[in-house]
């Protein structure tokens, strides 16, 4: 912009001296000469670049006003007026100019009817003051008389207006590089010339007949421009303002009009400005709200057909009217299709007499061939006119059904098979328990047998004692071998292994947890090698562990802040022996205390206060069974609990698993 601004103002000074001097209507008449002219378009290019660059433009319409005034109207000598006059006029725009950007937030692309309003109404009041100002400041100087102050100040008013009106909207225009575009790409050179014809006809009839009154036919200059304005917008208005306002001064200038029919044809000008401008910008604001609109039902449509949920409109009948692809696909049969179809046909859950507006709701829908599935359903209505249009929105949720079924039944085993483990595990239990109080009362009938033979006791109740002992002794061995089978049966590998994918179990445990780790706000992070082979388990049992794992978590993280809760879920290859899979858990909770890590695995060790403490005995046995083993990883650098587990990994030799 530094380099550009030297250009900038070299190029406006030329042409605003060029300007100034195509005005000079008059140019021996003392108005003329003082610049009070018919047409001024030196005001509207310079009020069009204080819009375009602000304040720092100022000194430069100062100085172009300074130099015409020494150059063309004879005020060299007079240099306390000319410096008084161009301060003025500098001061004025620059102030106008100012309002409009920073107060009336006006944009200098004139993108709306209301930016060229107030425009408009600004200019009106910034010429008025410019034109009382300075035509004081030449009456003071003794330029003009004090009698035809007003006069004079109405022409210079009109002739600025007349300029600012006419040149700034198409000045601010062509340094609109998208307008440009436009022009260049929708212009029509046969039809610009025919339109600037029609011009120069109206111009020759209000002109050319002389035994006529010349305003007679003034209304024939607004034909054209109507013309124009409507086809080619604001742009085009603007040009035809400036081709009516050239030929309008050029026949003033041929035919020598003196002043009263001068003012005439200035109001005139006037009025064909403000009208080319104001009928141009409503042109260009409907042809932009048709192309919003246009643009707007384009993504609506785009929207609606690309939709994966299937759309319907109904009337108030329950007719269909209009239906997106999604709802082809969804409801048609072969031959078939949705449209003039009741929309209780294909939604039966919907009042047969009564359209209800409904956020949502589940239904059953049915397809054209009879077909049944489970739906959601949003109907809203709109009303246009007279009519209530109808929209229903259809989504297929059958798979989410499935699914929700399918995780309802895995939950169900994954409870049952927990609750037989539980009960199994606590049967064990009691089983090694209940072994020793058998083997020492065996032990204590033995020594009561031993003690009444030692002492050669012959007495009836001697002799009845001893069988009683052996028999407590046969019911206490009987009771210790049917303890013993027990053990041994829950101890039995019976679980059902097959080929089970790592991700598939950590989905499948995910899936459980999911709306319990939302609601606690907690992470969970899967990472496993891309390496990790298949394993050999049961995997409602192996799921069942790492469940059993991830709720301990749950727990013991509930006392740490939620943004630092997090579960790490892992697969990796057993370095130390590659048959087999390490699986880890591990959270960023507080971890187990020291005292209880080496008990952790032991049935009814817990740190919990209503804990029964099976859930990790549970787990060890359950991963046994499997051939694997469990352990907690102790790291002194990194905080949390990190329970790790092995299983045999699943391979196949020549053919055969």
């Amino acid at each position: 912009m530094i380099l550009r601004w030297p250009a900038i103002i070299g190029s406006y000074l030329a042409l605003y001296i060029v300007l100034d001097w195509m005005s000079l209507i008059h140019p021996t008449g003392a108005p003329s000469a003082l610049g009070i002219t018919p047409w001024n378009p030196p005001a509207g290019l310079s009020f069009a670049l204080l819009l375009r660059y602000g304040p720092l433009f100022m000194p430069a319409v100062f100085a172009a006003v300074t130099l015409a005034s020494i150059l063309f109207h004879g005020l060299s000598d007079m240099p306390l007026a000319i410096l008084a006059s161009a301060l003025t006029i500098s001061l004025v725009y620059g102030a106008a100019t100012l309002v409009l950007r920073n107060r009336l937030l006006m944009s200098i692309r004139l993108r709306t009817h209301r930016d060229l309003l107030i425009l408009l109404a600004v200019a009106l009041a910034a010429t008025m003051l410019v034109a009382v100002s300075v035509v004081a400041i030449f009456a003071s100087s003794g330029l003009l008389e004090w009698d035809g102050f007003w006069n004079f100040a109405f022409h210079f008013w009109v002739g600025d207006m007349i300029g600012i009106a006419g040149f700034t909207p198409l000045v601010l225009l062509m340094m609109d590089g998208e307008r440009r575009a436009a022009i260049a790409q929708g212009s029509r050179p046969w039809e610009v010339v025919l339109q600037f014809c029609t011009i120069t006809i109206g111009l020759w009839i209000i002109f050319g007949w002389e035994s006529t009154d010349h305003f007679e036919y003034s209304y024939v200059l607004f034909l054209p421009l109507i013309w124009i304005a409507l086809r080619g917008g604001l742009v085009g208005a603007t040009w035809g303002i400036l081709a009516t306002q050239l030929g309008l001064a050029l026949a003033i200038q041929i035919k020598g009009f003196d002043a009263d029919v001068t003012n005439q044809f200035q109001l005139l000008m006037i009025a064909v400005a403000v009208t080319g401008l104001v009928l141009g910008s409503i042109v260009d604001e409907e042809e932009r709200a048709e192309s919003s609109l246009r643009d707007s039902e384009m993504r609506l449509q785009t929207v609606v057909e690309t939709a994966p949920d299937a759309i319907l409109t109904f009337d108030e009948t329950g007719v269909i009217t209009a239906a997106n692809r999604a709802a082809l696909r969804m409801f048609a049969a072969p031959g078939r299709w949705p449209f003039g179809v009741r929309i209780q046909t294909l939604l039966s859950g919907l009042s047969p007499d009564i359209m209800e507006v409904m956020p949502g709701g589940e239904m059953v829908a049915r397809r054209l061939d009879d077909t049944s599935f489970a739906a959601e359903v949003a109907i809203g209505a709109a009303t246009i006119g007279k009519r209530v249009l109808y929209v229903a929105a259809v989504r297929d949720i059958s798979i989410r059904k499935q699914a929700e079924m399918w995780l309802k039944e895995h939950e169900a085993e994954l409870a049952h098979a927990s609750r037989l483990t539980a009960t199994g595990e606590m049967a064990a239990s009691l089983a090694h328990e209940l072994n020793q109080p058998l083997t020492a009362l065996i032990s204590y009938a033995r020594a009561c047998q031993a003690v009444l033979k030692a002492g050669g006791a012959d007495d009836e109740r001697s002799l009845a004692a001893q069988p009683l002992i052996d028999q407590a002794v046969q019911q206490a061995l009987r009771a210790g071998d049917i303890i013993r089978s027990t053990r041994e049966f829950l101890r039995r590998d019976d679980a059902r292994v097959t080929k089970v994918e790592i991700a598939q179990i950590f989905k499948a445990v995910c899936d459980l947890v999911r709306a319990e780790a939302a609601l606690n706000q907690i992470r969970i992070v899967i990472r496993f090698e891309p390496e990790v082979p298949p394993v050999l388990a049961d995997a409602i049992q192996v799921e069942q562990v790492i469940l059993n794992l991830i709720r301990n978590s749950m727990e013991a993280m509930s006392i740490i802040p939620a943004d630092l809760r997090e579960i790490r879920l892992s697969a990796a290859l057993d370095p130390a022996d590659p048959s087999f899979v390490i699986v880890g858990v591990k959270d960023s909770g507080p971890g187990f205390p020291p005292e209880f890590a080496d008990r952790m695995f032991k049935p009814f060790s817990t740190t919990k206060t209503t804990g029964m403490g099976l859930g990790l005995s549970i787990s060890r046995s359950i991963i046994e069974t499997h051939g694997g083993r469990i352990w907690n990883v102790t790291d002194e650098i990194e905080c949390g609990a990190d329970i790790r587990f092995t299983l045999p990994s699943y391979t196949d030799i020549k053919g055969e698993s």
